[in-house]
């Protein structure tokens, strides 16, 4: 006995509790991190001490920021954020100077700022007028300066390539990462308009989508072309007398027995309510008996069990399937009616059976 579980996940909640710039942020203040750390590393190699805290400093304001933003405080992470990023280098300027390089970093702010999708664009508008205003203001007056910590003309321009190579990397790769989170939402979001969240097969509009491309393909090869029409009978009956919750858990279970019990160049969907629909290509009505009957065993046989106030007890589900074959002269939604057709003739004639359309199939 398979226990039905109520408590159903759906990509639709999934996709709810996520983020995409907390996902964005996470992966780019990681990077962050790490380079600064490494900084820590370069300046102690080189007893630097004063760079050195400055780049600890710098690890420890974006370990924060990682943290508020994974403890769901993204606006506490943006400007911890924002003060690093323009403190942190221009700190680290002042005390090597200007030659150094490591005011390049400040730049890494401008695709953060863009990318951020909690402010507005003239919010980012401003952000970045005012982050501009403060590297150009940091030109004019700490460039002139006489560095605090003197290194050689070499150190000096090795540090600059340095920063370069690492400014313009961490910017490529903020890039990177924000094209590839936003293309990963727009799965997410496509995945959503086609699939039914609650059972994860096929919706309607993706079936229809599936079937023109199938009949395409038939003619072109001609091949034969089958539909199943499956309804749970006495749905509102399951509703009723055990709750939506286990009716929901009955049609999930009926859909994962559909997707074991086809092939797999068959397409499986949900068409609404409790009815599902299976499209084989390549397959006549004959062969798609056999399949329809399949079905209807497994489901009659498979022992779905609720818990009750007075226990576990078992839920008695059965389908009805109606078939058709597609014919070469009509649209996929008048086979479809033939098996809807064949599918209330079964219902009329007691249910739990399995009905073919009438319709003599053309050879």
């Amino acid at each position: 006995r398979y226990p039905v579980n109520p408590a159903l996940t759906t990509v639709t909640g999934q996709w709810l509790q996520s983020n995409t710039f907390s996902r964005f942020a996470n992966r780019a203040l990681t990077v962050a991190v790490v380079l600064q750390l490494a900084f820590v590393v370069l300046f102690a190699v080189l007893g630097i001490p004063s760079v050195m805290i400055v780049s600890g400093a710098g690890a420890i304001c974006f370990g924060l920021c990682a943290y508020f933003v994974r403890i769901g405080k993204p606006a506490t992470a943006n400007w911890l954020l924002l003060l690093a990023l323009i403190v942190n280098p221009l700190s680290a300027s002042w005390i090597a100077g200007w030659e150094c390089g490591f005011h390049y970093f400040v730049w890494v702010l401008l695709p953060i700022v863009a990318f951020n999708e909690r402010r507005t664009t003239q919010a980012k508008l401003i952000t970045l007028a005012i982050v501009i205003a403060i590297y150009i203001a940091a030109d004019l007056l700490i460039r002139p300066g006489v560095p605090l910590v003197q290194m050689s003309p070499a150190l000096t321009r090795f540090m600059r390539i340095f920063s370069i190579v690492l400014s313009l990397g961490a910017i490529g790769y903020t890039s990177l990462i924000f094209s590839q989170t936003v293309f990963e939402a727009e799965q997410r979001f496509r995945a959503l308009a086609t699939t039914d969240t609650l059972t994860g097969l096929f919706n309607r509009r993706r079936l229809l989508d599936l079937a023109r491309q199938e009949i395409e393909r038939a003619q072109r090869l001609n091949y034969s072309l089958a539909v199943i029409v499956v309804d749970v009978d006495h749905f509102k009956r399951i509703n009723d007398n055990f709750g939506h919750a286990t009716g929901d858990a009955v049609l999930s279970n009926v859909a994962q027995i559909l997707r074991d019990s086809v092939r797999q160049q068959d397409h499986v969907a949900r068409w609404g309510g409790e009815e599902f629909l299976v499209l084989m290509p390549n397959n006549n009505q004959a062969a798609a008996y056999v399949t329809a009957e399949r079905i209807r065993e497994a489901i009659g046989h498979f022992a779905f069990e609720t818990w009750t106030p007075d226990g576990s007890q078992v839920v008695p589900v059965t389908v009805t399937l109606g078939i058709s074959q597609w014919h070469a002269h009509e649209t996929i939604d008048q086979a479809i009616a033939r098996a809807d057709v064949a599918l209330y003739r079964g219902k009329e004639s007691g249910r739990n059976r399995t009905e073919m359309s009438p319709e003599k199939i053309a050879a």
